[in-house]
């Protein structure tokens, strides 16, 4: 009973929607546990201050969506197994990962579009600053069988060492970008559009990291799918931040041999870096030089002309992704698991680029 009133308690509006989306939120939650019995109608009356009527079609609507089973003389029972579809969003605390509008963008759509799979989400915080507070809550809600699975959006050292070590329910990392595909579908973008001397601009540390190799195998892919002669562009290595990616851009257009017709940017943290350079060389595009980057939807750094980009979608990343949790859960090992699906970031024409003769 304390569990149903709590939950009256939270709601301002008393329409039959809000009511049932309030008990729903409640079962994903594990407030109210599998098998367990609701107060009767008459008492739901009492508690949510409404009408029989609109307790009824509350019911009904939770009925249809199996979350709770009606029967004569039984009463109302949440269904059983409905608990499982809980599963937790652990953020951790790599530096790159914080500042990535994906990963940001990436955690509030799971939050907001977990309703929309019969999923519940709750959030976990596991860095420093945090303290233990959210560590100890997320052992605890494993313990009360609260969590089926956890999904880990980025990690610290510390949150790896504690999942590959203490963590007891199945975990899954965030979904991976093909990055080949992202390089070698950008450099085919460029050479459709009569560009040939271009430079290309990565946060790949050296040759060993995979990483690199990725992205080096997809410019040599569409460097020889297009019948193009001699070695495709080499990775030009900027660093992790937008004063590394300045300082790679002014070196390529200030090469003694003359700076390149375009540049293709990887990845989209360091873009701005680049726009900097630009500007200050008073270098204009499309005319003086081409720029193509990659850019995740709603993040899209402030330039005078629109750009040409390789564009991820993140809400269908997140949608995705709400359906293979969904998909998956009962069905998922214990500890670590491979991500969900490797996504593609798609061309977005801009006027950035030209077509050159």
């Amino acid at each position: 009973m304390e569990k149903i009133e709590a939950i009256a308690a939270g709601i301002l509006r008393r329409g039959y929607l809000e009511i049932a989306d309030a008990i729903e939120a409640g079962i994903l939650a594990g407030d109210l546990l599998p098998n367990s019995k609701l107060p009767n109608t008459e008492r739901m009356v009492e508690i949510f201050q409404t009408s029989r009527v609109t307790i009824q079609r509350s019911l009904s609507r939770l009925a249809e969506r199996g979350l709770v089973e009606r029967a004569p003389r039984r009463g109302t029972l949440v269904a059983p197994g409905v608990a499982s579809r809980s599963f937790g969003i652990l953020l951790g605390e790599d530096p790159i990962d914080y500042r990535h509008w994906f990963h940001r963008s990436l955690h509030s759509n799971l939050l907001y579009r977990a309703h929309e799979y019969a999923l519940n989400a709750n959030t976990y915080v596991f860095h420093p600053d945090a303290g233990f507070g959210p560590l100890r809550q997320l052992e605890q809600d494993i313990a009360d069988n609260r969590l089926k699975c956890l999904f880990v959006v980025c990690v610290s050292e510390d949150a790896r060492r504690w999942l590959d070590h203490s963590c007891r329910i199945p975990f899954i990392p965030s979904p991976r970008l093909d990055l080949e595909h992202l390089s070698a579908e950008g450099l085919s973008v460029l050479l459709r559009r009569g560009y040939r001397n271009i430079k290309v601009l990565s946060m790949a540390v050296a040759p060993g990291n995979p990483v690199f190799h990725a992205e080096e195998r997809g410019l040599a892919r569409a460097w020889s799918q297009h019948g193009m002669k001699g070695p495709p562009p080499e990775l030009i290595w900027c660093g992790h931040t937008e004063s590394g990616a300045y300082e790679a851009t002014r070196r390529c257009c200030l090469h003694p041999d003359g700076r390149p017709d375009a540049i293709y940017c990887l990845h989209d943290i360091v873009t701005r870096g680049v726009l900097f350079a630009l500007t200050e060389l008073g270098l204009k595009m499309p005319d003086d030089i081409g720029l193509l980057t990659h850019v995740c939807s709603g993040d899209e750094p402030f330039s005078l002309v629109a750009l040409d980009a390789m564009a991820v979608d993140v809400e269908d990343v997140a949608l995705r992704t709400l359906g293979a949790i969904g998909a998956g859960l009962g069905r998922l090992k214990i500890g670590a698991n491979p991500p969900p699906f490797t996504f593609q970031a798609q061309y977005r024409a801009g006027r950035s680029l030209r077509y050159r003769r």
